[in-house]
């Protein structure tokens, strides 16, 4: 199931589509393109945000941008730095336990070196805007961002190509036209906090051990082998949490039975 808008504007340009799809195989098939080189993905990001905040997606770069400020009669002359790539900005606000409202702003910019002034390269840019209402899972798809760029190329060999009438036989031009439409999928989900006896017994860092002598200086480990034999300032820590989530007891055990716990999932250790 899915649903398809488009939006024309009235002065001429592109049209803009949107739609909301429920099919899983829709982010498949592009992936798909992708393999066979029919496609590009220029970035997967995954933002968090909470219900109301914005956030933004940069993945590109920068280059500066001198202006000159005058303040009292005196001038000064200051950097500014001007971003380009694909740009997604957000601002999400949940409505019900699993209806999201999402406003999204892509942009996509490249760089125009035939477009510059004083030596300042312009950009080429392709925005959209749309604000939709979602379920958790579903998928937005923006599409309609068109770019058309035709270049040619003049080949000579040297001298001969120079000569009057007889130039074009030792010369090669070519002209190639591309275009390409950027896609633009969204899909919301929400995110919760995991209640306690959801958290896994295992912390970061309860599993770092430190290395003996000869791993360190021999063979230049800077970590060893989560074993007992090797020391650590949460082994004693460790071994006791296992021994109390399991039943083992606190006396008379040894830390060789409590290898058997390290296979450990989201809800604890697993034998």
């Amino acid at each position: 199931d899915f649903m398809l808008t488009s939006i024309v504007p009235p002065f001429g340009g592109n049209a803009v589509a949107s739609g909301t799809f429920d099919n899983a195989s829709f982010t498949a098939f592009i992936k798909f393109l992708a393999s066979n080189g029919s496609a590009k993905i220029l970035a997967e990001p995954n933002l968090v945000t909470l219900s109301g905040k914005p956030a933004t997606f940069l993945s590109g770069g920068e280059f500066a941008v001198p202006t000159v400020v005058g303040v009292g009669g005196a001038q000064a002359a200051t950097t500014t730095f001007k971003g380009f790539g694909t740009q997604i900005d957000f601002l999400p606000t949940v409505l019900d336990k699993d209806r999201i409202r999402l406003q999204v702003n892509p942009t996509f910019s490249s760089i125009n070196r035939n477009n510059s002034v004083q030596g300042i390269f312009g950009l080429d840019t392709r925005t959209a805007s749309t604000t939709v209402d979602l379920r958790e899972g579903q998928v937005l798809a923006i599409a309609g961002l068109l770019q058309e760029e035709q270049r040619g190329d003049n080949a000579r060999v040297p001298g001969l190509g120079d000569i009057a009438g007889l130039g074009n036989l030792f010369a090669d031009r070519t002209i190639s036209r591309d275009e390409t439409e950027l896609l633009i999928l969204v899909s919301p989900e929400l995110v919760h906090a995991l209640e306690p006896e959801e958290a896994p017994c295992i912390l970061p860092g309860m599993e770092v051990t430190e290395p003996n002598d000869l791993d360190f200086f021999f063979y230049g480990d800077i970590e060893g082998r989560a074993d007992c034999h090797h020391r650590s300032t949460v082994w004693p820590l460790y071994k006791s949490r296992l021994k109390r989530c399991y039943g083992k007891g606190t006396t008379g055990a040894t830390c060789e039975p409590a290898q058997d716990f390290y296979v450990h999932g989201a809800f604890g250790f697993g034998s």
